[in-house]
């Protein structure tokens, strides 16, 4: 990880060899908590913890761990799960050409699924004691805690055997959790909202003006707030996952496992490349070339999903969205899983509304966005 004006560390990159990094961040984040609370001066702690980050590798004292309360069985399916070639042909992007998902794939999706809730023990570790360090203080009713992710995540969903970078709901909707003076307990708050909110809601409970660019807004506010929010991704690389001839060089916790089966030695069930060269049958890409999009979702009123796609590499020429090759309208209210595209069903009148607000959230900046 990286490391700026921490005492103890050096400035930079630093690797603590056979240290698990989720337990390292959140060490080093309540010795931060200490020193600060016992300045009494104000403070703003960013604690990042890798978890779940693939390779998706648990704490040590973590591996095998499966509570009798947690659910059993393969993990989430749904309608989405390895859908036929000619139930994607109107998807958009990589998604009409992705293979079945294999017996040996499915058993990576099952292990990777397990494993992820296995890492969250940690970073579960992790808030416990920050919250217990600010309570020991005796400051809990002077802290804001915000707990929220970068993205969400797919297992299997429309053939994409895992990672994110797509506009469907189980890449893009992430948790998100307030503790603090004025945020009531329990309170689910159904306002659609985006990590750039984040950055004015923090300027706002500091008393400081929020910057002209800055396109969030405070979550102070509460009139007039957006009924929709703008996804907007560019293709990055395929990113392809393999399952076949991929067994580990190293076996956890000696070095990072691409295996879900840490138990056995050498680890088994695994997945790739991570490295290795063999690891180069029965793959999955996450994206390709088609996977630049910008998307509007509705949430208040009608409940769509609506994507513009356009091929190209933004690294090498810009993508504006002007002359997009594939389009996808999801109606998510009755189809979460993002199964039917809707797009040629819909009425002239829908279309033009839906372009014209996505037009809107594109081409705006700072505080003209909603």
């Amino acid at each position: 990880f990286v490391s700026y004006n921490v005492p103890g560390l050096d400035d930079g990159n630093v690797q603590l060899w056979g240290n698990y990094t989720v337990a390292v961040v959140g060490n080093e984040s309540v010795k931060f908590l200490n020193r600060q609370l016992s300045s009494e001066t104000p403070f703003l702690l960013y604690c990042a913890p890798k978890a779940v980050h693939e390779p998706f590798d648990p704490a040590p004292w973590h591996v095998g761990v499966w509570d009798d309360s947690w659910p059993d069985g393969p993990g989430p399916r749904g309608p989405a799960w390895n859908m036929t070639k000619e139930d994607r042909a109107k998807h958009a992007a990589n998604v009409p050409t992705m293979p079945l998902i294999s017996d040996e794939a499915a058993a990576v999706v099952t292990g990777v699924w397990k494993n992820r809730w296995r890492s969250l023990l940690s970073v579960d570790d992790v808030v416990a004691a920050l919250v217990r360090e600010v309570d020991a203080f005796g400051a809990l009713d002077d802290t804001y805690f915000f707990y929220a992710s970068d993205h969400g995540f797919q297992l299997g969903q429309l053939n994409m055997l895992m990672d994110k970078r797509h506009a469907y709901d189980w890449d893009t909707r992430i948790p998100f959790v307030v503790r603090g003076p004025g945020f009531g307990k329990g309170v689910a708050d159904a306002r659609p909202v985006t990590n750039v909110d984040l950055a004015p809601t923090f300027a706002a409970l500091a008393g400081v003006a929020p910057r002209d660019d800055w396109d969030g807004r405070s979550l102070l506010e509460t009139d007039d707030w957006r009924t929709s929010v703008l996804v907007e991704y560019y293709y990055n690389d395929a990113n392809t996952k393999c399952v076949a001839n991929c067994s580990n060089g190293t076996s956890y916790p000696d070095g990072d496992s691409y295996c879900t089966d840490l138990v056995s030695t050498p680890n088994d069930v695994c997945w790739g490349p991570g490295g290795n060269e063999d690891c180069n049958t029965e793959c999955y890409p996450t994206e390709n070339d088609g996977n630049n999009f910008i998307a509007l979702r509705r949430l208040v009123g009608a409940d769509v999903l609506y994507a513009r796609y356009q091929t190209g590499d933004q690294a090498a020429a810009d993508i504006n969205f002007t002359a997009p090759d594939a389009h996808e309208l999801f109606r998510t209210d009755a189809d979460p899983w993002c199964v039917v595209n809707a797009y040629e069903s819909a009425t002239g009148d829908e279309l033009a509304s839906l372009d014209g607000e996505l037009d809107a959230w594109f081409a705006c900046a700072g505080a003209a966005c909603p």
